[in-house]
This record gives C-alpha cells, sequence and structure tokens, in this order.
C-alpha cells in the first residue's frame, strides 16, 4: 500500500506474485470469486482494506516488508502453500469438453 493507503492494482499483483500464486488461487485464499480479484489487478475494483490486509496476513508479508517492496524469506501460510501445491485446472479451449 502506497503512503496515502489507497489499494493500487500493482500493490494486489505485487502482493500475489511474491506468494507465486495463480489469480484463482489468491482470490480463493481470501474467498472472492475469480473475477473480482481480477477486477482489482485491473483497477476496475479496488479490494477492500480488510481483504487486503487477510491475503497479506495469509502470505506472511508484513506491512512495512510491503511498503518498502521487500520481499524477504518467510514462513508460509500453511494455506497459502496449499493453494501452491494444488494442481491447476485445465479447461478445453472451446469451453466445451472433449470427448475420447
Amino acid at each position: 500500500m502506497n503512503g496515502t493507503d489507497k489499494i493500487t492494482p500493482q500493490d494486489v499483483i505485487n502482493a500475489r506474485k511474491a506468494t507465486g500464486l495463480s489469480q484463482t488461487q489468491a482470490a480463493e485464499a481470501v474467498g472472492v470469486a475469480f473475477r473480482t480479484w481480477q477486477d482489482w489487478e485491473l483497477g476496475i475494483a479496488e479490494p477492500h482494506p480488510a481483504a487486503f490486509r487477510l491475503f497479506l496476513h495469509l502470505a506472511g508479508i508484513e506491512k512495512i516488508e510491503f511498503a518498502t517492496l521487500k520481499w524477504r524469506e518467510r514462513t508460509v501460510n500453511p494455506l497459502i502453500a496449499a493453494l501452491q501445491d494444488k494442481p491447476r485446472s485445465r479447461r478445453p479451449k472451446s469451453g466445451k469438453a472433449r470427448r475420447r
């Protein structure tokens, strides 16, 4: 978060990338829809400060680390670790399931 405590899209992107999570996994971590997370990263919507703080807490990112963009080694919350290990679902490009 910058000096005005306004959460910018770049703040959301930087925090997610620091965890190594996909947008889907990050959204799942804080209990929002994938599209909501995507809107936060695109600047269409701003996350509620509590939701963003929850993500930072789960990711083990301290506010001071985030403010200075210092992504030091840290203990990763078990929820984040589980999301990182969870296989990503693969959807057919056409939107229809393939038959074999």
